[in-house]
């Protein structure tokens, strides 16, 4: 596999076939960051500090949702709530490190759902 530069800290680490160019020390921090806010938003919603919305924060369908850390984990609480498609859709640690704002995303989404509609016919 090819080297790249670490997103983080600029080292050079081995590519990963996703994408997801992370050092495994950058790595580890980034997982235990994501534990610890995926934690705090479960407990906020536990205690109805939050509330999942019925309908999706980029697409707009009425969908079952999700809290998306978009912009790191250290703001807990900076999250989008979107449905799986559109997370997935838009899944890389580019995405989580707040490089692509919402307006981007939103039109990635609408690509991504009129590349759906055209292989539909």
């Amino acid at each position: 596999m090819p080297e790249v530069d670490c997103l983080k800290c600029s080292k050079s680490t081995t590519s990963h076939p996703n994408g997801n160019h992370l050092c495994r020390s950058c790595k580890a921090e980034y997982r235990e960051e994501q534990r610890k806010a995926a934690y705090a938003v479960v407990r906020a919603l536990q205690a109805d500090e939050l509330v999942y919305p019925e309908v999706c924060e980029l697409c707009g369908e009425q969908r079952k949702t999700i809290a998306h850390h978009w912009n790191g984990h250290t703001d807990v609480f900076n999250i989008w709530f979107i449905c799986k498609w559109c997370s997935g859709k838009l899944h890389s640690y580019e995405f989580h490190l707040g490089q692509v704002t919402k307006a981007e995303a939103k039109c990635i989404i609408m690509l991504a759902q009129f590349s759906r509609l055209k292989e539909a016919r």
